[in-house]
């Protein structure tokens, strides 16, 4: 059976939904509507640009679809970064409860991502 672009972007956002933790035990019909809103909604960020600011309340989530970016969690004790390329999901933590970004994300190259925000927020 061959697969319309679209099949293939639904299947892949839902394929990466499926791993975010608090998602992964949602019957498959929820996931599958999460993945088809997120599939229209597209958004690109260009090289340099800071994506998400550490301390700012979420409320979205984001799934890169294509390009990478870096995660900067840094702390006093650590300059940790994480690279990030498609696949990766961000944001989890302020889709549950708004809470503060827990890193800052910059685009390293031109980065395109699948974005869902909550009809509460």
């Amino acid at each position: 059976m061959l697969l319309t672009v679209k099949q293939k972007q639904l299947a892949f956002i839902q394929e990466v939904l499926s791993r975010v933790p608090f998602l992964k035990n949602l019957e498959r019909r929820f996931l599958a509507g999460l993945a088809l809103t997120m599939c229209e909604k597209k958004i690109t960020f260009h090289s340099g640009h800071l994506i998400l600011k550490k301390g700012d309340i979420g409320s979205s989530i984001f799934v890169i679809w294509s390009g990478e970016a870096v995660a900067d969690q840094e702390t006093e004790d650590t300059g940790a970064t994480q690279k990030l390329k498609r696949g990766a999901f961000l944001g989890v933590t302020g889709l549950m409860d708004m809470q503060p970004r827990t890193a800052s994300i910059t685009a390293v190259t031109d980065v395109g991502f699948k974005r869902e925000v909550p009809s509460s927020a």
